[in-house]
């Protein structure tokens, strides 16, 4: 009996040597945060690690992330290699659309916009300050699939949907559609269609048009930009 008093004082003591750690624990996260959003604001306002991918991702998402700087890391690497070549961006998104109203039934449907430019520099621009990033092109080309209008816009490719919502490109890169739609252009639903996907290069960019009915849109794109495709 005196044994098993003993042995529970000893956990008790052991749990409130637990209870004393956890809130040094705590301490030191609260700490490490605030330390981390000092360095945040600091590289937003122009300061370095010395790795800009590094210092882009602490700026735009507040925490290190080595998967989120590989995302960007093999965007890089692609265009670096792709320099006088095509950039492909495809944007997703689904929206209701039809009468749901008086027992109509409404369907869900995909608007699909498409950037094209052609890569003058294979470093790509992060604006830390503005959590963005830019493709390096003269000028690059926008396509709707509602409008199926194609415009020539001055500068550097910057991703965003046609709603005018931006593109979390880290995060939604290579990532399905949530639910299943009616593709503006005729495809017979989303599966397998993703909400972002970036070709560089010609030979991807090829490579998806020969799988996907947007061949003829790429090509016309491209003499809105002076090109052959």
């Amino acid at each position: 009996m005196g044994s098993a008093a003993k042995e529970l004082t000893d956990i008790n003591k052991l749990l409130e040597e637990v209870g004393g750690l956890k809130k040094d624990a705590e301490k030191l996260i609260e700490q490490a945060n605030r330390d981390f959003a000092k360095l945040q604001s600091r590289i937003k306002n122009g300061e370095t690690t010395g790795d800009e991918i590094k210092d882009f991702v602490i700026a735009k998402y507040g925490f290190l992330n080595e998967k989120l700087e590989g995302v960007y890391r093999d965007l890089q690497n692609r265009a670096q290699r792709s320099v006088g070549e095509f950039v492909l961006a495809v944007v997703r998104r689904e929206l209701q659309r039809g009468c749901t109203g008086f027992g109509g039934r409404g369907y869900v449907a995909i608007e699909t916009s498409l950037y094209l430019g052609v890569l003058n520099k294979g470093k790509m621009i992060f604006n830390c300050a503005k959590g963005s990033m830019v493709f390096p092109s003269e000028n690059h080309v926008v396509y709707g699939s509602r409008s199926e209008k194609i415009s020539v816009v001055a500068g550097g490719l910057s991703i965003r949907s046609l709603l005018g919502d931006a593109v979390d490109i880290a995060l939604q890169l290579n990532k399905p559609l949530k639910t299943e739609g009616e593709d503006f252009l005729g495809g017979l639903g989303s599966g397998g269609k993703k909400e972002l996907e970036i070709m560089i290069g010609d030979k991807e960019i090829k490579d998806w048009c020969g799988s996907s009915y947007y061949d003829g849109v790429v090509s016309k794109m491209a003499q809105a930009l002076g090109c052959k495709f």
